[in-house]
């Protein structure tokens, strides 16, 4: 399930959209509902390009980009979708590397500029977590923006604007819980300051909220099978902590 995707204008044409008559001009970027996509079909398909966005492209967007969940207490928006001009030189480099379905990475490096194109002041995450189809990965994304905080079932509960009880249940219903989500989150964290090249272990426990660097050691291997000396000695890097 796509829960939105993009709409890249090929020329300038009107369409009625919920009542309301809409000009676009060619070479702009949209982000519209997948369910919208009848409206901009029913104007003339030839006009626009559509691009689907999978969930786990929206998922690792919001878990690099968000850095302040309370971004997402943000969601009053009027418009209907973002859309944005932008120059043809631009789209033409772009849309090669979103044809690359097959190479992957080169396939969603082309998404995430386009969503850092719309992304302006932040105003696309709220809107993207709330298109995640579950309810684990907005919980996901929300802990993300700050793994080191200590954080509480009824915070994220806010933010997502249900009740703790609520938030439990569903998270229940897809199989997880808010203790595996926030481990998950940590130790992927971990495993990313590590590749980054932060290899001192006291710093990382630190950053992935873990007071007890032993805690963090225990935690560590119970979810990898291996303790983070032997992952780096794995990939070749050296502890900078002189911790064995």
């Amino acid at each position: 399930m796509f829960p939105y995707c993009f709409a890249i204008t090929l020329r300038s044409f009107c369409i009625l959209f919920n009542n309301e008559y809409i000009d676009f001009n060619k070479n702009e970027v949209l982000l519209i509902k997948r369910n919208d996509v009848q409206h901009f079909i029913m104007g003339d398909e030839r006009c626009v390009m559509f691009i689907d966005i999978p969930c786990n492209i929206i998922s690792d967007y919001l878990y690099i980009r968000l850095r302040d969940a309370d971004v997402l207490c943000i969601h009053d928006r009027k418009n209907y979708f973002f859309r944005k001009e932008t120059y043809g030189t631009f789209l033409n480099s772009l849309m090669p590397l979103v044809e690359q379905k097959k190479n992957v990475n080169l396939y969603e490096s082309a998404l995430f500029v386009l969503l850092d194109y719309l992304n302006e002041q932040k105003q696309l995450l709220p809107v993207l977590s709330y298109g995640l189809n579950n309810y684990s990965l907005r919980v996901e994304a929300i802990v993300a923006a700050a793994p080191a905080k200590k954080w509480y079932l009824s915070d994220v509960a806010s933010v997502l604007c249900i009740s703790a009880s609520q938030l439990k249940r569903k998270l229940h219903s897809e199989g997880t819980g808010f203790s595996q989500i926030i481990t998950e989150v940590r130790m992927k964290k971990a495993i990313s300051l590590m590749k980054s090249g932060n290899c001192n272990t006291f710093v990382i426990a630190k950053d992935c909220g873990y007071n007890s660097l032993s805690y963090f050691i225990h935690s560590f291997r119970k979810y990898y099978s291996v303790t983070p000396l032997q992952w780096l000695k794995q990939y070749g890097i050296q502890d900078r902590s002189g911790n064995r």
